[in-house]
């Protein structure tokens, strides 16, 4: 509440000191014929859609500069005395863009005026900085898939020449996933540093106007980024009321097979959506006509999937009433009883007594669902019961032109997913858990001229997402002794039983406040910007736990000892009989973040085609700390009393301690840019910047705040750990804290401690450029060289603390031996400290009190990215708009992750060097072809302007996005066997062995998990071997040379728009995604043990088709 109340006072009060904002501006020279520049000259700027118009006067050099200006059409005024007004039109600013307007002006009487059609150039002669935009007729008209979720506009990052991935997590010109700044009109998309997780605060589809991206360097104004800003700008109101409904719809019956499936995935989405916007009118009372505008969106979302027949297997009516006399069960046995020799009684006629139920198993056994398939002990219950996934966001925005000088404009977003995850195909009881992510948005923001050549911008943001997670069943039972009622998870041992898994509660609550505010001022050839941001980042979570427990359930504890097929484990549930039990809790806790940001930056017209930009940013961010200093960190310098006070104990916060880390204070960083008008067709430009990525994932551990408790037969389920009915045992459960130097000792441990005094430091990145605009009539052809080296890449995997020194590989077998074996003590090593009795490995790592050591956002990954980017860019005109991105590029790390996307740790720590190698996220070469086409037919065409045919054949366009590119490097694994706890252990390469094999694309066939059929094989097993022992692999992390078969991919769509009415229109039309249905192979099997490594399982997907209609009013 007080930072709450603190950030209200900062919007109320700010003065002019912060500040980043995504409008534009509109600038350039007034001249007379004779050239000479006209000082004075009073300029207009309206916005031809609102009617806004913003005013200001040449300065004695003749420049005039309009900032803060939304994107849209506008018309440029230019009044004079001795001269004719100049009236520009048809002038189309884009966001975040400064768009130059020349005038000269005609001598002339007042009263006089020439009007011109302006003509908006492609070349961008007044910034440095490398970008991409899609505009409104190309998100309108590009096809885009139904994928599980409301359609995520950042998506269309992947059009940009440099740039892999998808969303949130897309690597932007050598930057890293989730490390580059994503903008709502002018705030920040919050995602969760904390958890390195996107809080889905996206805007929906429709409410996009335009989409940007300042791919290579851009200006000083923006930071807390790798590389790369994402910029959407939401639609606003206008003087006239427009508005849309559109529907989206995607059915499996439409949808081609995937490899190695019977049938198609079966799954149907729907996205519906109402957009309006225009003058506020309050009847009588109040006109908003260039003043006052409105715009709303509501998109809704459903998901329904039907899973096919999944097989599981439940107890029969019989079991349900102890029946166990069928002659398939074995025969079952009361563990009650021991005859002579430990001998067990049989239950008479293989039937349990009602009475000795217990009530944990009657009250799970309500919920369980009757076998369906008569006749079968297993395999007896198939899952058919569909699941929905339905999600609602909406939108308000309101912009005012307070008075000439002041406009204000705020929005608010809302989204509400609702998601079951399913984990089985029992209903009920194997449902997973259900959570419900929701995001509220809001961003406000005041413009206001200070003066005719100074502006202000202060802006406020807010997010707040909330995602309370929860057991899809509640019936109110709770294990005597649990941490908490429910569901408790119930598993079994033998007969092949499904599982009765649930999920405890979890709660994580994120608010991020986010005020910033630019000062714009104009002198001479300058065009200053300077201002500062602040964001307060606050995450709070209750972890996901097993309060309730999971209680397993084994034949044995009703079988006759050491006889075999005797017992059965549901028999032993119905008795309540655990064979073994576990119980997880965490506390809750709440994580704070801080950071600020200042910059200046400078604009200087050297000449008329000279333009310098420069500036200078720095920025800090907080290392995250606890709000209640519950964490904790393993101290390298305190004694731990129980390791004899070896060095290494873990050590606690408190409310006056409640962080470990120190904040990075040089995040400085300069940007340099120039562009150089070569002729009116071309423009050399040339840049650098130095750039600070936020620190993703929070840096702390929370080793004692959590208790784990689990128990296990001594005898192999023979006799039960307890009765379920009973409960746990008084001592076993206790709850955390356990606030102990010891805490973790002989235990796997974490810490915070990266490096002395740099733990806190922030990832940072130098980026260059090198670029070439030359226009063609109306297509833009750019080509640029980009460089990217980062520094202290920050993840959890690169340092490992607690690895043997690889020197001591020497020792061979003796490493596994005991500390305490005569060959050992004869070789002349002794226990670290009194009691250690683990293995000689163990002994001598740096601290042998504790196993595996994570280091949080070690500071240690180094990556660099060369590349050739190209565009060629056509706005749309004569019925056509296309954009045409290539990039050829190369990315080495030494940061790695493994086959399923986790970071990888290095094979040895003491040789980090030898990580360095291609990135993961290395794509050699990258091609999209995105265009928009109006067939020439119909009202305003070419051909067929008139007469039924032109109704027939007019309005039909095609859309489409072409995408080609190469696969991602492939990383040959070997089971770890060295005993120094390293990371993992690579292969060896044998050397003048071929390592592809197999046939090429068209002709390799992968492996049919339906026909049995092997398939071919990509890579070559003979050419690489497992290391010998006690020696490392001497192949790289990544094959440098040889990849998987990369990715063609064509979406295509077919849309007809039918006119009436003037200005309203009706679209239908059909997406096709992998239209031409291409068969994109997946990577390999890579693990050399694997019987089929080399050989290849699966496909991308197959074509699926996707039905729309829209209703333009």
């Amino acid at each position: 509440m007080k930072v709450f109340v603190t950030f209200l006072l900062l919007i109320l009060f700010a003065s002019s000191v912060f500040g980043q904002g995504v409008t534009g501006s509109i600038t350039g020279l007034v001249t007379d014929a004779s050239s000479s520049v006209v000082a004075g000259a009073k300029v207009t700027v309206r916005n031809t859609a609102t009617g806004v118009a913003s005013a200001t006067e040449t300065n004695s050099s003749g420049v005039f500069n309009v900032p803060s200006l939304t994107a849209g059409p506008y018309e440029v005024k230019v009044e004079s005395p001795g001269f004719k007004e100049h009236v520009g039109s048809k002038i189309v600013l884009d966001a975040a863009r400064t768009l130059r307007v020349d005038v000269s002006l005609q001598v002339g009487s007042v009263g006089e005026s020439v009007t011109v059609q302006a003509e908006v150039p492609l070349l961008q002669p007044e910034s440095s900085t490398v970008s991409n935009q899609v505009n409104k007729t190309m998100l309108n008209a590009l096809p885009f898939q139904l994928t599980g979720a409301l359609r995520d506009p950042t998506s269309f990052v992947r059009l940009t020449p440099g740039a892999t991935g998808g969303a949130f997590g897309a690597n932007i010109t050598g930057g890293r996933a989730f490390a580059s700044e994503v903008l709502v009109d002018g705030a920040p998309v919050a995602y969760n540093a904390a958890t390195n997780s996107p809080d889905q605060a996206h805007p929906s589809y429709d409410t996009i106007a335009e989409f940007k991206v300042e791919a290579v360097v851009p200006p000083a104004e923006y930071g807390r980024t790798s590389s790369g800003v994402v910029t959407m700008i939401t639609q606003s109101g206008g003087n006239d009321v427009h508005g849309n409904l559109t529907l989206l719809l995607r059915n499996n019956i439409l949808d081609s097979r995937r490899y190695n499936a019977r049938i198609p995935d079966v799954t149907r989405q729907a996205e519906y959506a109402a957009s309006i916007g225009g003058p506020l009118n309050i009847p009588k009372l109040y006109s908003g006509k260039n003043r006052t505008f409105y715009f709303g969106n509501f998109t809704g979302f459903q998901r329904i999937n039907v899973p096919q027949g999944v097989t599981t297997t439940v107890a029969t009516g019989a079991m349900r009433q102890g029946d166990f006399s069928d002659p398939r069960i074995n025969p079952i046995f009361d563990p009650l009883t021991a005859a002579g020799g430990g001998q067990r009684t049989q239950f008479p006629g293989n039937q349990i007594p009602a009475s000795r139920f217990g009530s944990f198993a009657k009250a799970i056994q309500n919920v369980i669902p009757a076998s369906n398939v008569a006749g079968q002990l297993s395999g007896n219950f198939i899952g058919v019961g569909p699941a929905t996934q339905p999600s609602d966001s909406f939108l308000v925005k309101i912009d005012h032109q307070i008075s000439d000088k002041n406009k204000f404009s705020g929005n608010v977003r809302y989204q509400n997913p609702r998601r079951t995850h399913s984990r089985g195909p029992l209903p009920r009881v194997s449902d997973g858990f259900v959570d419900n992510p929701q995001s509220r948005n809001m961003v406000l923001s005041d413009d206001y001229f200070i003066r005719p050549n100074v502006s202000n911008r202060i802006q406020a943001g807010y997010t707040r997402f909330g995602n309370p997670t929860a057991s899809s069943a509640d019936i109110g039972l709770k294990v005597p002794g649990a941490f908490a009622g429910g569901f408790p998870a119930v598993t079994f041992d033998g007969q092949g039983f499904g599982a009765i898994a649930n999920t405890d509660f979890r709660y994580e609550g994120d608010d991020n406040y986010n005020l910033q505010d630019a000062v714009i001022w104009t002198r001479g050839k300058h065009n200053f910007k300077f201002g500062a941001r602040l964001d307060w980042f606050h995450f709070n979570f209750r972890p996901l736990g097993n309060e309730m427990g999971t209680y397993n359930f084994s034949q044995f504890a009703t079988s006759q000892p050491n006889v075999g097929n005797t017992g059965h484990s549901y028999a032993t549930f119905l008795l309540g009989a655990v064979n073994n039990a576990s119980l997880s809790k965490g506390i809750p806790y709440g994580l704070r973040s801080r950071y600020f940001g200042t910059y200046i930056q400078d604009d200087w017209k050297i000449t008329k085609r000279l333009t310098l930009n420069y500036g200078l940013r720095w920025e800090l961010q907080n290392p995250w700390y606890e709000v209640a200093g519950r964490t904790s960190q393993l101290d390298t310098t305190a004694p731990n009393p129980g390791a004899g006070n070896r060095l290494g104990a873990v050590i606690f916060g408190d409310k006056n301690k409640r962080g470990f880390q120190t904040t990075y204070m040089g995040g400085i960083g300069p940007r340099f840019g120039l562009a150089y008008q070569l002729t009116p067709k071309t423009i050399i430009r040339s840049g650098y910047g130095m750039f600070y990525a936020p620190i993703i994932g929070n840096n702390l551990s929370f080793q004692g705040y959590a208790a784990a408790i689990g128990i296990s037969s001594q005898d192999g389920g023979i006799t039960p750990v307890f009765n379920i009915d009973q409960g746990w045992s008084a001592g076993i459960v206790n709850p955390p804290p356990f606030l102990n130097p010891t805490v973790a000792n002989n235990q796997n441990t974490s810490t915070s401690l990266t490096c002395a005094g740099c733990s806190g430091r922030l990832p940072r990145t130098s980026q260059w450029q090198i670029n070439v605009q030359r226009t063609v009539k109306d297509i833009l052809f750019e080509g640029s060289y980009v460089g990217t080296v980062a520094h202290g890449i920050t993840n959890n995997a690169q340092v490992r603390l607690n690895q043997v020194n690889p020197q001591n590989l020497s020792l061979g077998n003796l490493l596994r031996s005991n500390i305490n074996a005569a060959d050992v003590r004869a070789a002349g090593f002794t226990p670290p400290y009194a009691g250690f009795n683990g293995t000689l490995s163990q002994a001598l790592r740096a601290y042998p009190q504790y196993q595996d050591i994570t280091t949080f956002n070690a500071p240690a990954g180094n990556s660099s990215y060369h590349a050739f980017l190209f565009k060629a860019e056509k706005r749309f005109a004569n019925g056509l708009q296309f954009l045409v991105s290539y990039s050829a590029s190369k990315t080495l790390s030494d940061v790695a992750f493994d086959a399923n996307g986790t970071l990888a740790p290095p094979q040895d720590q003491f040789n980090r060097r030898a990580e360095k190698s291609i990135a993961n996220t290395d794509r050699p070469q990258r091609l999209v072809l995105s265009y928009f086409y109006e067939l020439p037919f119909g009202a305003g065409k070419p051909w067929l302007k008139s007469g039924p045919m032109s109704k027939v054949f007019g309005g039909w366009g095609v859309a489409s996005i072409h995408e080609y590119q190469a696969a991602a490097p492939l990383r040959i694994t070997v089971p770890n066997g060295l005993p120094i706890f390293n990371g993992h252990l690579r292969p060896n390469r044998i050397a003048d062995v071929p390592i592809r094999t197999g046939p090429g694309r068209a002709d390799f066939q992968p492996l049919n998990g339906l026909t049995g059929q092997a398939g071919d094989i990509l890579l070559n097993r003979a050419a690489f071997a497992t290391p010998t022992a006690f020696t490392f692999g001497n192949l790289g992390v990544y094959l440098p040379n040889v990849r998987a078969f990369g990715t063609r991919n064509e979406d295509i769509s077919v849309m007809k728009k039918v006119r009436f009415l003037e200005k309203r229109a009706v679209e239908f039309r059909g997406d096709f995604f992998n239209a031409f249905n291409r068969r994109n192979l997946s990577g390999p099997i890579t693990d050399l043990t694997n019987p089929n490594f080399g050989r290849i399982t699966g496909q991308g997907n197959p074509r699926t088709i996707q039905l729309g209609f829209r209703l333009d009013f």
